[in-house]
């Protein structure tokens, strides 16, 4: 876990990093080795692949906010965004006991990578209004995820999710945004904010790599080694058919 923290705080005992009163995000991420405190670490399954295990941390941020979304079997789930962590969200939703789910994005792009993950259809961002995803979903959806993170999406989501739904906040947003109050209390609408994980989630994670590694593979689309990394983030910059581009310093070739 890319949390550090003391070990030894109420916090930390209970497994909840994210609240010690020392944490800093502290990955090492970029090299072949990096220093991590024991309580930090989480073994992987035997059967699971060290590169496999990259995969466990954004894994890890869907799982959380799905748990705190704390929607009933059955669910109708939409999920607004479909970069690694939107499509995380849909993974453990799908696991976790939702119905219909429907995805949706500024593009088509990743579509097929949303319905591997679990989605039932993909909505048509040339159409993706609230009345579309009501027809896609058979009803309002009860949750909404918020996977993108920039001005403007909390207000959509309030129009979107349905009477005293949950509107589940994971996209990081660091730019002022507004939305108008009354559309989140006339349906009496929750809004729950999700940061980070906790050691259960990645223990839950790192243990779906050891039944389901295949599907979680599908979200990496390129690997590169360390002398490759600056041409791939320029590249990023743009839009791309790219959605994780896992690093492996150990690669020659």
């Amino acid at each position: 876990m890319p949390l550090h923290s003391c070990g030894h705080c109420a916090a930390c005992l209970a497994g909840e990093m994210a609240w010690c009163s020392i944490m800093r995000v502290d990955g090492g991420g970029y090299g072949e080795y990096a220093v991590a405190k024991p309580h930090q670490c989480v073994p992987l399954p035997s059967t699971v692949a060290l590169e496999d295990g990259a995969l466990v941390e954004p894994m890890a941020v869907g799982l959380h906010g799905v748990r705190l979304a704390a929607s009933q079997p059955g669910a109708r789930v939409l999920v607004i965004g479909a970069g690694p962590i939107g499509l995380a969200a849909i993974y453990w939703a799908r696991k976790l006991g939702a119905g219909r789910i429907a995805a949706t994005a500024g593009s088509t792009r990743r579509a097929e990578l949303a319905h591997t993950m679990g989605a039932d259809v993909f909505l048509d961002p040339a159409d993706a209004s609230p009345e579309a995803a009501v027809r896609a979903l058979g009803g309002w959806p009860d949750v909404v995820y918020e996977c993108v993170g920039v001005p403007g999406m909390l207000g959509r989501c309030i129009d979107y999710v349905g009477p005293r739904g949950t509107v589940l906040v994971l996209g990081l947003c660091s730019k002022p945004d507004t939305f108008v109050p009354f559309n989140l209390i006339a349906r009496e609408v929750r809004m729950q904010a999700s940061a980070f994980y906790d050691r259960r989630d990645f223990e839950v994670c790192a243990d779906a790599l050891d039944k389901d590694a295949d599907t979680q593979r599908a979200m990496v689309t390129d690997i590169v080694k360390l002398e490759q990394m600056p041409p791939m983030f320029e590249a990023l910059r743009q839009r791309t058919t790219q959605c994780k581009v896992l690093v492996d310093p150990r690669r020659r070739s």
